[in-house]
This record gives structure tokens, C-alpha cells and sequence, in this order.
């Protein structure tokens, strides 16, 4: 599959712009082009085309599914200083001749084939990326005088060679040589994912950050022996083996460690961490029952704590400088009144607790109670003056004051079901019922001596794509008529970009057929598939969905507008609220009809969207219309 994604700063060159296969949707022109075109390479060709009508300074390029010869050509164009390549087969013979003045980061998905000559000649490359299947000889490096940032992938074996400018190594999925890391002695910071050290990992005396992901054998206790400088261990190590337990015993020699964050299933060596006298931030999780113990672990000064799982808290009041504590169950918040500094609070299941201890944190501003826990009035009543505090529980995120007044009823709560609208469903059947009918794609009615509506783009005539009664509707009535142009060569619906509103490929209007009405089709008519459509004889309570509901100031909104084909009722948006103004108005248009790809109407609308018509209330015979792709 092809893959082509760009950023670059905008006309004004201030902000960065961000586009992207299939669609390219951060720039309009641009997408509309995309969407035209019948396929990958094609879509990628108009993609450069507008870059070279609208030129901008191009970040980075991200180029993939295409051969060697196509890569090189749009890379060439782009002139990005960072470029990702993802090329079967590539030799890169061309990377030193036509990009070595501009290239500072570059990211390989395989170099296997690679003519790995071509990449020791790019004397500003800064950052290197390499995914390798199979063996190769990485002195090329040496001769990469900027390089500072390194990431390989997939080497069985691996030996550096002697980097001594190198500061950032992640290595993935891959086993590294006893002493294969030893030409890197000036790291600040290594990433293992899924990476194997060897028994003899060496010496990393300036190494101050190391981070795990996704790792798969117990961290060396070995290892630590030669990074005095360390100050961060970050890490998931949940994919060791289970029966593995990870012991802090091994950052014993570590005494310059300032934060350690890791997630595992079972942990022992606590105590270690009564050696560490230079740590503030201390987050743990484990399945294994443990106490941190503030005082007898000597953690007076850490201004961060978090104790998840099986791991609990004590001597919490005697850490004075803490400014965020998050813990996964408390029986008492007396000890937090003895926190002046905390910020951040947070508890998994806070059901039941007393909030009055926490009244007098002046710099409080977030307390976090679990989505589990329904606040009460009583509950919160001790916080119920205090501005900017945020209170987090099943009612979601919510100012303290404000909820309070809400659980009193001081303050009426606006809520979803305040905002019914009836919605009935469409249903469609094979068959044109005549043109006093609703139906899509069928005959419509035209008045005596009435010319059939034609496409403003290819002057040719329009078929009826909706012809919906609008008599189940309080306050409505009429047929609502939509022609709309399918035809394809002309591509009048993207040339006419449909889906930003009404246009001169389509025709919308309310009418009120005659009896004995008919219209005779006329010649060049696109090829269509007529359905009657039927609406439910029931009506349903449509509700607002997220966007709309924040728009009339409900907070919460848990259901969704009804999907599918339907008169009525609130939009089930695709991609965002759109709604049209009237022009004589200025108000939001109502939804009249609500159309999905491929049903109840026969046509489709960008990959599987939905199409949406729209009236104004108090001017019928303005009308809108959108679609948005799935």
C-alpha cells in the first residue's frame, strides 16, 4: 500500500500543516484532488502536483509501497531534512548525491539491500533509524561525524562500533553482544525495547536516562554497575516472564537516580530505595502486596509519589514536599492536611472518603476521585467554595463549586434528554412508487411546462436523488426534492465539492406536488436504481450528540444520535459538527434528512459517509446540504 505523509509550514510559515494518504484533508484543495484520483499512485502524483503549484518549506516526508525510482523522484521534490523511506529492495546509492547538503534525520525501514556506502556520506545527519533483518557491519557510523542520535532494529548480535559522539541509542527487538555496546561510552540515554543485552554490557559512565518497552527477559542487575551518572529508570517491564520478579536491589549502585517509574507484576528490594538520596519522583506498580513507607525508606524529599496495584502508602504527612500523589487505595486523607505543596491528587477508589482534609491545601487544583466513585452533596461539600479545583468521579471532569451546586440543585443541571427532536427511519425498497411519492432516485414531480433541473458544471441533466414527504414532520410539509449531478466525467461532485454545501451540481427545494402529476425523463440521464422509501409510523426521541450537546451545555451525553437513513432527528456526524446558517437568518439550518452510503439512496458518499440536508425554520426555502466520508 502506498504511503505518502508530509509536514510543512504554512503559507505564513509560522504553523506546521500535516497531510497524509488516503485523504489529505488539512488542506481542501488539495484533498479534493486526492479524492479524484483513481488510485495510490495517482493519489500520491496530485499530492506533489499542489506541492508544486503551492510551494512550502517541507519538515519531514514519510514515503512508503512504492518501487525505488518513484521514491527517490518524490524525495528529490520534497527536499525534506527529515526523511522516513520504506522501500523494498532499496539501495540508496542516490541519498549522498541529491540530499547530503540538507539531510539531518533519516529513518530506514530495511536496509538489506541497502548500499550502506550511500548512507556514510551524509555529513549532517544528526538521527538514524535502521531496521535490519539480517547481519550487517555498522562502521559506516563512524564516518557520520554529526550523528548524535542512533535507533537499530532487528540485528542479531549486535556490535556498535566506536561512536564516541553518539548520546541516544534505542534498540529493538534485537540481541546485543557481550561488549557490542562498549564504542558508546558517551550515552546520556538508551531505549531497550524488546532488546537483549549480553551478559557483559559494559561500562556507560555519563548514561542518565534509561528507558524499557516491551521487554522481554529481567532487566541485568549487572548492567547498573556501570552507570553512576543515571538519573531516570523508566519502563514497562510486564512481558518478562511471570515467574521473573524485578528487584530494586539492582539500582543499589545508582546513587545519583532522581526518578524511577516502572510497571511490573512481581517487585521486591524496596528497601533499596532508602539508598537513593537524591530521588524526588518515585511511580510504581505491581501486583505484589508492598509498602512504601515514606520514613523508614528515607522519602522525605520526593515531590512526586505513585503506588498502583498491590503496593500501598504510610508516613504519607511526612513527605512535605510532595506535589502530586496518586495511590490506588486510601482508607484516610487526614495525613494529606500535613501536605502544603500538593497539586495533583488521585485515588482509584475514593468511595467513602472524607474530603474535609483537603480543605486547607491552598495549592490544590486536581482531585481525582475514580470513575467508579458517584460524589455526593455531603461528600463534597467541604470543597464546595473553593475556586479552580477540579474534581474528577463518574460524573467526569467537573469544577468543584459548580458540581456542588448541581448535586444541591442550586444550579439546574442542562442534560441530554432536554433536546429531544422525533426521528423516523427510512426504509427503501426496489421500485420507482411515481413522482407523488417519496422515493430516491425515482420519478419527480415537476410542475406543467417545468424544465428538469441540469448540472451547472457538466450542463447535464440531474437525476432526483431524494424526494422525501415531510408531512410526519410537526410544522412541515411538502416534499423535500434533491437533484443531484452522478456523473462521473465530469467529476461534478468533487469539481463542486459537494461535501462543503450546496452548489451548482445539485438542485434542493420543497415543493407540494399536483395530483396526476408526471415527468418524463430526459434523454442522458445517469443510470440510476430507483428506490420507494418508506418512514417508521413511529417516531423516536433522537438526542444530541457530544459536539452538539457541549454547544447547548450539557456536559454529559452518553447516547448517540440514531445512524442510519432517517427524517429528522439530530445528525449523527461522521467527522464533526457542519452545520449550515441561513443566509437570511443567520441561524443553524434543522435537519431534515439524514442519508448513509449504500442504503435506503443508492450512492456513496467518500469511503462509506453520510449525507445530510438541512432547511432553515423560519425561511423553508433555504436549504443546505454536506457529507462527510466514513
Amino acid at each position: 500500500m502506498a504511503e505518502l505523509s508530509i509536514s510543512y509550514f504554512s503559507g505564513n510559515g509560522t504553523e506546521t500543516t500535516y497531510v497524509s494518504l488516503p485523504d489529505a484533508e488539512a488542506e481542501p484543495e488539495m484533498s479534493r484532488l486526492v479524492k479524484a484520483a483513481p488510485d495510490d499512485t495517482a493519489k500520491m502524483d496530485a499530492m506533489m502536483g499542489w506541492l508544486a503549484k503551492n510551494p512550502r518549506k517541507v519538515e519531514s516526508a514519510q514515503i512508503g509501497g512504492v518501487d525505488e525510482a518513484t521514491a527517490r523522484r518524490y524525495a528529490k521534490a520534497l527536499a525534506a531534512p527529515t526523511l522516513s523511506l520504506s522501500v523494498e529492495k532499496l539501495r540508496g546509492d542516490w541519498l549522498a548525491a541529491e540530499h547530503a547538503a540538507t539531510l539531518v534525520d533519516l529513518d530506514i525501514d530495511d536496509i538489506s539491500a541497502l548500499e550502506l556506502s550511500a548512507l556514510a556520506e551524509l555529513p549532517k545527519l544528526r538521527r538514524l533509524a535502521i531496521w535490519a533483518a539480517k547481519p550487517i557491519d555498522l562502521t559506516f557510523l563512524t564516518r557520520l561525524p554529526a550523528l548524535r542520535e542512533l535507533r537499530v532494529g532487528g540485528v542479531d548480535a549486535l556490535v556498535l562500533p566506536k561512536l564516541p559522539r553518539l548520546e541516544t541509542l534505542t534498540l529493538v527487538a534485537l540481541t546485543v553482544a557481550d561488549g557490542g555496546l562498549a564504542g558508546a561510552t558517551a550515552l546520556t540515554s538508551l531505549t531497550l525495547d524488546g532488546a537483549a543485552l549480553g551478559k557483559k554490557p559494559g561500562a556507560f559512565p555519563a548514561l542518565e536516562r534509561l528507558h524499557y518497552e516491551g521487554q522481554r527477559e529481567e532487566p541485568l542487575a549487572a548492567f547498573f554497575n556501570g552507570t553512576p551518572a543515571l538519573k531516570s529508570v523508566t519502563g514497562n517491564l510486564l512481558n518478562i516472564p511471570e515467574r521473573a520478579t524485578v528487584s530494586l536491589d539492582m539500582l543499589a549502585p545508582c546513587t545519583s537516580l532522581e526518578e524511577i517509574q516502572l510497571d511490573v507484576r512481581k517487585l521486591d528490594g524496596l528497601g533499596t530505595l532508602a539508598k537513593l538520596p537524591k530521588l524526588t519522583s518515585l511511580a510504581l506498580n505491581a501486583d505484589t502486596p508492598g509498602v512504601v513507607d515514606v520514613v523508614k525508606l528515607k522519602l522525605t524529599g520526593l515531590t512526586t509519589l505513585k503506588a498502583y496495584g498491590q503496593l500501598t502508602v504510610a508516613n504519607i504527612d511526612k513527605a512535605p514536599k510532595l506535589v502530586e500523589l496518586c495511590v490506588s487505595t486510601i482508607d484516610d486523607l487526614a495525613p494529606l492536611a500535613s501536605l502544603p505543596a500538593l497539586e495533583r491528587f488521585q485515588v482509584h477508589k475514593g468511595k467513602g472518603l472524607s474530603l474535609k482534609p483537603l480543605v486547607g491545601l491552598a495549592n490544590l487544583t486536581s482531585v481525582d476521585l475514580g470513575y467508579e466513585t458517584r460524589v455526593s452533596a455531603k461528600m463534597l461539600e467541604p470543597l464546595a467554595m473553593r475556586t479552580g479545583l477540579t474534581i474528577y468521579s463518574k460524573a467526569g471532569f467537573r469544577d468543584a463549586g459548580e458540581l456542588y451546586g448541581e448535586l444541591t440543585g442550586r444550579i439546574k443541571v442542562p442534560r441530554q434528554t432536554d433536546h429531544p427532536r422525533p426521528a423516523f427511519a427510512l426504509k427503501g425498497t426496489k421500485g420507482d412508487p411515481g413522482c407523488t411519492a417519496s422515493h430516491s432516485f425515482g420519478s419527480p414531480y415537476l410542475a406543467d411546462g417545468e424544465t428538469w433541473p441540469v448540472c451547472g458544471n457538466c450542463e447535464k441533466p440531474m437525476p432526483c436523488l431524494l424526494q422525501l414527504d415531510l408531512k410526519p414532520l410537526e410544522k412541515w410539509n411538502g416534499f423535500l426534492q434533491v437533484f443531484y449531478c452522478t456523473n462521473k466525467d465530469p467529476h461534478c461532485e468533487v469539481e463542486c465539492k459537494t461535501w462543503k454545501g450546496v452548489g451548482p451540481s445539485m438542485h434542493l427545494r420543497i415543493v407540494t406536488p399536483a395530483p396526476n402529476s408526471a415527468a418524463i425523463a430526459p434523454k442522458g440521464l445517469p443510470k440510476t436504481k430507483p428506490q420507494a422509501l418508506t418512514a417508521d409510523e413511529k417516531a423516536s426521541a433522537d438526542l444530541p450528540g457530544m459536539d452538539d450537546a457541549e454547544e447547548l451545555g450539557v456536559r454529559d451525553a452518553p447516547k448517540e444520535p440514531k445512524k442510519g437513513d432517517k427524517l429528522g432527528g439530530w445528525p449523527h456526524w461522521l467527522q464533526g459538527p457542519e452545520w449550515p446558517v441561513c443566509e437570511d437568518c443567520s441561524k443553524k439550518m434543522t435537519l431534515l434528512a439524514q442519508l448513509q452510503s449504500n442504503k435506503a439512496v443508492a450512492h456513496q458518499w467518500g469511503d462509506l459517509g453520510y449525507a445530510y440536508v438541512f432547511a432553515c425554520a423560519d425561511h423553508r426555502e433555504r436549504l443546505g446540504f454536506c457529507w462527510a466520508s466514513g
